[in-house]
């Protein structure tokens, strides 16, 4: 694939410090935090051992969402799979720091209840909207665009998701888009797509063995 040789500079650097960020931050105290993530810590670490029931990103992916939207400035973002709304959180705390905004759709109505009630646990029900129902038919209903995207849902619709948010895509977008090395077969009809796109850069980020984000920079406004 080629997707991870097609970047702009702005770009590498961007990740470059992000990741620089990340792979630094188990090195710090815990007293080393902002104290927003002070007062949501409990319920991310309470929420933490239900990762593999939920299918929820692992703390250091949520840290590095977290970065990337604050460190890009995102205001308008949606996730595509919510599951409990560990991830939410994590998004929703660089949102809040942005002044942006999160719709986050997951297709279990319990679920997405759950969610619901941690979010506002981590008082980021202002920030945070949980919408129940399949994506696939949820998309082509949202209002406005988005500058951020991430998705983290069934792998074999990737590319469909993608497909129905790139209407909806502002010029310099971010997409994050989970388990792009667990789940590489999976995803491959999605990786076609970002590889046949010349207005897509795309790379490959590897948070922990095995695992990580495709993170794709949407460089014009799709037409």
């Amino acid at each position: 694939m080629r997707h991870h040789t097609r970047l702009c500079p702005f770009f590498v650097a961007l990740l470059g410090t992000v990741l620089g960020l990340l792979l630094a931050a188990p090195l710090l105290a815990e007293g080393a935090m902002d104290a927003r993530l002070q007062e949501v810590d409990p319920l991310l670490r309470q929420l933490e051992p239900t990762r593999a029931q939920f299918l929820n990103v692992a703390r250091q992916h949520g840290q590095f969402l977290r970065m990337l939207v604050e460190m890009t400035g995102r205001k308008r973002g949606l996730e595509i799979g919510t599951s409990n709304g560990y991830s939410a959180i994590w998004i929703g705390l660089g949102l809040e720091k942005t002044g942006g905004k999160l719709q986050t759709v997951e297709i279990v109505p319990e679920t997405s209840a759950m969610a619901k009630a941690n979010l506002e646990k981590a008082k980021l029900q202002g920030t945070v909207t949980c919408i129940v129902g399949d994506a696939l038919e949820v998309i082509p209903k949202l209002q406005g665009t988005f500058d951020f995207v991430f998705i983290d849902a069934l792998k074999p619709d990737y590319w469909r998701y993608y497909e129905l948010v790139k209407p909806k895509l502002e010029a310099g977008a971010v997409i994050a888009a989970h388990n792009a090395l667990s789940s590489r077969e999976a995803m491959s009809k999605y990786f076609e797509l970002l590889d046949a796109d010349p207005n897509l850069q795309t790379t490959i980020v590897q948070i922990e063995p095995g695992d990580g984000f495709a993170v794709t920079f949407v460089r014009d406004k799709p037409q």
